[in-house]
C-alpha cells in the first residue's frame, strides 16, 4: 500500500523532470503548455509538485520527444534517440512540439482484449478503478499505465503511442512468460498489428 508521504515524494518527483525538460528547451511555463497542449495551470502544478502526472501529459511529452521511461523512472536518456544532442536536434525537437503530441489510445484495445476482469487481475488494480479511464471520465494515472504495459508485455513508450517499441524488451518478456501468456502476448500483438 502507498502511503501519503510516497505519494508526495512521487509528484514532487515527476514534477522536478518535466521542469528539467522544459528548462532544457529553454521555455518558459507558457510557451511549453502552448507547445505540448498541456493546460498551464496543470504544468504549474506538476512542475511545484501538487498534482500526480497523468497519462494525457506524459502521452504529451512523449509525443515531443521525451523518453517516458526516463520520465517516469528517472533511468535512461531524457530524450527518445537522444534528440538533444545539438542546437539542429534542439531545432528538431521544437518543430515536432510545434506539430503537436501523440494520444494514448491502445489501453482500451489491451482491456477489450483480454476483458475487463483479467485486465484487473493481472494489473493488481480493481476493475471498478479502471471503469472511470475506459469510460473517458479520467486518465489514468502513470502507475496504471505501467502496470497495463507490463501486462501487455510492451514499453510504456508504446503505450501511450510514442515512436516504437523495443524488440529487445518484448523479446525479453516473451521469453520469460508462462505458455498462457505468451498466447495473451501473441493475441494482443495480432490485434494491434492489424489495428489502423
Amino acid at each position: 500500500m502507498t502511503t501519503d508521504a510516497e505519494v508526495v515524494a512521487r509528484k514532487k518527483e515527476l514534477g522536478a523532470r518535466v521542469r528539467e525538460v522544459r528548462k532544457t528547451v529553454d521555455m518558459t511555463l507558457k510557451d511549453f503548455a502552448l507547445h505540448t497542449g498541456i493546460p498551464l495551470q496543470t504544468l504549474k502544478n506538476y512542475e511545484r509538485g501538487t498534482s500526480m502526472l497523468g497519462a494525457k501529459a506524459a502521452s504529451a511529452l512523449a509525443g515531443v520527444g521525451v523518453n517516458t521511461e526516463w520520465l517516469l523512472t528517472g533511468t535512461g536518456p531524457m530524450w527518445q534517440a537522444d534528440l538533444m544532442r545539438g542546437v539542429d536536434d534542439r531545432e528538431v525537437f521544437l518543430s515536432v512540439l510545434r506539430g503537436g503530441g501523440v494520444l494514448f489510445n491502445k489501453l482500451r484495445g489491451i482491456v477489450d482484449l483480454v476483458g475487463l476482469d483479467e485486465f484487473a487481475r493481472l494489473t493488481h488494480i480493481p476493475a471498478e478503478k479502471w471503469h472511470p479511464i475506459l469510460a473517458g471520465e479520467a486518465n489514468p494515472p502513470i502507475d496504471y499505465l505501467l502496470a497495463a504495459s507490463a501486462v501487455a508485455g510492451t514499453s510504456l513508450d508504446y503505450l501511450v503511442g510514442a515512436s516504437t517499441e523495443e524488440e529487445s524488451v518484448f523479446l525479453a518478456r516473451y521469453r520469460t512468460a508462462t505458455p498462457e501468456d505468451r498466447a495473451l502476448l501473441s493475441s494482443l500483438l495480432d490485434r494491434l498489428l492489424k489495428a489502423p
